[in-house]
């Protein structure tokens, strides 16, 4: 008996004791005030985060709990429709154009003409044929805080509680992904680039779980983009329905 229960000590030694805890967020993302022409499929738009979370007891029924971590999200679009500057005038080349002679060859060179973009734009990408998948994608750098009130006295350990908070994120990188197929070829183009969205964003967040489980809703009051977004598009505001 005494030495079962020195490997029992020696086991609950090796064992660390984070002082924290790891939260992995999964949802899927909903478009307040869809566009026609830039509606989105829940489905098809995910929402992925992990987090490092800490808990400090208020009381003996309720925790605040601050946490950082990153989130990952996709916006599928329906139509065969993407986000992008359109390009307005078509530059040529750097060309050298020569006129030889018997005795020596000359050679001009010929100045390249620069592209002309215009307006953030929804472009139609329908003339690909067959389009598979077309989603806008963000990572945004998370800080989000909650009050955890547990309906009984057992906050320490875990049990039935509902939360409330708020969400502050940090936009680190943006990019678009268009699927398609192109003579039987399967072509994914991944574009990366400045989409004019709100670079820092803020929200609340709602919670319902029992032990280490739990499901959750979060809606984000500032505008996905900024004024210089794409056309109708300033006034979309996002939201997260999922489970930790």
């Amino acid at each position: 008996g005494l030495a079962i229960a020195q490997d029992e000590e020696k086991q609950k030694k090796t064992v660390p004791d984070l002082p924290g805890i790891i939260l992995v967020d999964f949802g899927f993302n909903f478009f307040k005030d869809n566009l026609n022409n830039l509606e989105i499929n829940w489905f098809k738009s995910k929402s992925f985060g992990v987090y490092y979370m800490k808990s400090f007891k208020l009381g003996k029924k309720m925790t605040f709990n601050p946490a950082i971590g990153i989130n990952f999200e996709k916006y599928g679009f329906t139509k065969d429709v993407t986000i992008g500057y359109p390009l307005e005038t078509l530059g040529s080349p750097a060309i050298q154009a020569s006129a030889e002679t018997i005795d020596s060859p000359a050679v001009t060179a010929v100045a390249a003409v620069p592209n002309g973009y215009g307006d953030l734009s929804i472009l139609d990408i329908s003339y690909l044929g067959q389009v598979n998948k077309s989603q806008l994608a963000m990572n945004y750098l998370d800080i989000p805080i909650q009050f955890r009130y547990f309906l009984k006295d057992n906050s320490t350990k875990g049990g039935t509680y509902v939360a409330l908070g708020g969400i502050v994120s940090l936009l680190m990188e943006s990019h678009t992904k268009v699927k398609f197929k192109d003579g039987g070829r399967d072509i994914t183009e991944k574009t990366r680039d400045d989409y004019q969205q709100t670079k820092l964003r803020y929200g609340l967040q709602a919670r319902f779980g029992f032990g280490s489980f739990n499901f959750f809703y979060k809606q984000y009051f500032s505008n996905l983009f900024k004024g210089t977004g794409p056309i109708g598009s300033t006034d979309i505001t996002t939201s997260t329905i999922g489970f930790s």
